[in-house]
């Protein structure tokens, strides 16, 4: 399913997808590098979760080579992605 939505934001003309991960998460961070975001920072004990502050990662995958000006963005409904 991630893999259709990543399809979607670049066929929609996104140039990146960020995505926010609670951790530490191991297997969500595994998830999001097997399909291209690489670690771009996090935010320390900003989440609270189980009665205690967790840190919050962000990861951020390029789509698409950013243009000047940027492309016209496009409805879901014209290229949405779906994935038999």
């Amino acid at each position: 399913m991630y893999e259709a939505l990543i399809d979607t934001l670049r066929a929609q003309g996104f140039t990146q997808a960020i995505g926010v991960i609670a951790l530490p998460n191991d297997q969500s961070i595994k998830l999001h590098e097997a399909v291209g975001f690489r670690r771009a920072g996090v935010y320390r004990e900003v989440g609270y979760k189980n009665g205690q502050w967790i840190d919050v990662g962000h990861w951020q995958c390029e789509l698409l080579d950013a243009a000047v000006p940027p492309i016209e963005l496009k409805r879901f409904a014209d290229v949405g992605v779906v994935r038999g």
